[in-house]
């Protein structure tokens, strides 16, 4: 323990769950406490929910906070100040003081933390402990240490979702010309899932795409010969296709409401690598299966027809961020953002596809899986440590 430090935290940042344990330790220096002035050390586990918006800029910007607390488990005094003991004994004096809390098993919001240049919102779980005393000018010393929680999933768990039956939840089309004045073709996408109520964390997810390529009316001297079928041919390569995850996030201050987008990660090994955003899985691990074009007569005539080519990619997609919750100041949604590449300027097809909730993964029948780690962004980890506790601004650092 540092010298400069009158005590000290430690506690383990894993995955907590409902019914856990929370147990620390707080390392003590007496004889720095007394410095100090600090009279007694207590300890508390403690949740809550924070929310900022700040509309416009300088000194016309309104800003609005919110907090609603989730829990509190009551209050440990840890150590207290023995002014009866020489100044010779508290020298020589460090000790260890141990806690326990466990946490309600009951319907609490996952860990969270999201911000953009207008709103910040949190839902963060915390040890707090601090050190306080009447001689203190400079107020209470605190240390608040954060740690993730998820809530069990109460869907039923599934064990092979690649057996499952799968379901369409989008299906996009437009027409595309080869050039300004070319005739029209058209280029078309089906996505599919497995047909669940909700999509868990930590699980791979497959996720079928059907692209379909369909040319300009050709004459039908054109039906025996599918060299002729050369626009739109569909994408082969994983690298002209994007699914790019994103989270929508609607948050609630001192009842104002703003509903924002913030992008997530490429998903699935579709798309090419992107410095600026978390990639995914692996274009190696895409499957690509390309069927032979076929030839289809126009119904009324059969003297014209059209060229048809699928193209159908088979990839998985992970989710290790927060799931879908929904709070009296937070809700989260998750959506999916397709880009496919056909050939030509212009001409990309893009949808925007509402994904189903996501639930946790985890069950109360199973063993935890030491592997299992929430994606949370650094400020949600942020400490402060052996200083006064000050009025942060949530959107500038995240503090507690």
């Amino acid at each position: 323990m540092s010298l400069t430090h009158a005590f000290n935290l430690d506690l383990d940042n894993g995955l907590r769950k409902p019914g856990d344990l929370v147990a620390g330790i707080v390392d003590v220096d007496e004889a720095r406490a007394s410095e100090l002035n600090i009279d007694e050390i207590r300890v508390e586990l403690l949740a809550d929910v924070k929310t900022q918006i700040r509309l416009g800029t300088g000194d016309a910007a309104i800003q609005s906070d919110d907090r609603k607390s989730l829990m509190t488990a009551g209050t440990f005094i840890l150590w207290k100040r023995d002014n009866t003991a020489t100044e010779q004994i508290r020298a020589t004096t460090h000790k260890s003081y141990p806690f326990t809390f466990t946490l309600p098993d009951n319907n609490l919001p996952p860990s969270f933390h999201i911000q953009s240049g207008e709103v910040a919102a949190s839902v963060r779980y915390y040890i707090r402990v601090t050190g306080g005393g009447k001689g203190r000018d400079a107020g209470d010393i605190r240390i608040n240490r954060p740690f993730p929680f998820l809530p069990y999933d109460d869907n039923p768990f599934v064990d092979e979702l690649r057996a499952m039956e799968h379901r369409m939840i989008k299906t996009v089309q437009r027409e595309i010309r080869r050039g300004l004045f070319g005739a029209k073709g058209r280029g078309e996408a089906k996505v599919r899932i497995p047909d669940l109520k909700s999509l868990p964390l930590f699980t791979k997810i497959p996720v079928v795409i059907v692209l379909r390529g369909v040319s300009k009316i050709l004459s039908s001297s054109s039906a025996l010969n599918s060299s002729r079928f050369t626009f739109p041919i569909p994408p082969t390569s994983p690298k002209y296709l994007e699914l790019r995850l994103f989270a929508v996030c609607t948050t609630v201050a001192q009842a104002k409401a703003l509903t924002f987008r913030s992008e997530v990660s490429l998903m699935g090994g579709l798309g090419k690598l992107d410095m600026n955003i978390p990639f995914e899985g692996s274009p190696k691990e895409v499957a690509v299966d390309i069927e032979p074009p076929e030839w289809i007569a126009e119904a009324e005539t059969n003297a014209n027809g059209r060229w048809s080519q699928l193209v159908t990619f088979r990839t998985d997609i992970l989710f290790r961020g927060t799931p879908t919750f929904k709070t009296s100041l937070v809700k989260l949604d998750y959506e999916l953002d397709l880009k496919v590449v056909f050939p030509g300027i212009g001409n990309d097809l893009k949808t925007t596809i509402c994904l189903p909730p996501i639930s946790s993964g985890l069950h109360r029948s199973q063993l935890s899986d030491d592997n299992q780690s929430l994606d949370l962004p650094p400020a949600y980890w942020e400490v402060i440590d052996e200083v006064d506790y000050p009025k942060t601004n949530l959107a500038t650092d995240g503090k507690q």
